[in-house]
């Protein structure tokens, strides 16, 4: 992949994350990343950054029960069926 140049003092390389709308597991991801992330490349890099440092998302204590404190969109996620440990594969 060639860098891309913003300055003379920096190289950007972009990597793309793809969401498939049509499954329902990735079009909930890619309305919870929409919804939640006003940064979601920061966001990506910090999940990199604990898998890096052995924090993996299968390690991430989650409560996946509803209760009646959680928004629509809380409910939209927890409703949403996945195995976290091979979600990202």
């Amino acid at each position: 992949m060639k860098p891309q140049k913003r300055s003379s003092k920096c190289e950007t390389v972009n990597l793309g994350v793809s969401f498939n709308l049509l499954d329902p597991h990735q079009a909930g991801l890619y309305q919870y990343a929409k919804d939640t992330y006003v940064n979601f490349s920061a966001a990506v890099k910090r999940w990199l950054e604990n898998e890096m440092r052995g924090v993996s998302v299968s390690s991430i204590d989650v409560p996946l029960s509803l209760n009646a404190s959680q928004s629509p969109r809380e409910e939209m996620i927890a409703s949403v069926d996945f195995e976290p440990k091979t979600a990202f594969f």
